[in-house]
């Protein structure tokens, strides 16, 4: 196999990404602190009735 000198040579660092911030009022963050809450209890309680191997993550 011929080595190709561009096989191992070091790559330009990526640039770094975009990141988007949102603001939300207390209303809206409290709200959506419920549902992850929400979903969260549902799959605690749909992982507890099942058996050991397929309980998810």
């Amino acid at each position: 196999m011929a080595d190709d000198p561009q096989r191992f040579m070091k790559q330009p660092p990526r640039k770094k990404a975009v990141v988007k911030r949102v603001v939300l009022s207390e209303e809206q963050r409290r709200a959506y602190e419920d549902l992850v809450k929400q979903k969260d209890e549902r799959d605690r309680e749909y992982g507890r009735h099942l058996d050991g191997e397929n309980k998810p993550r």
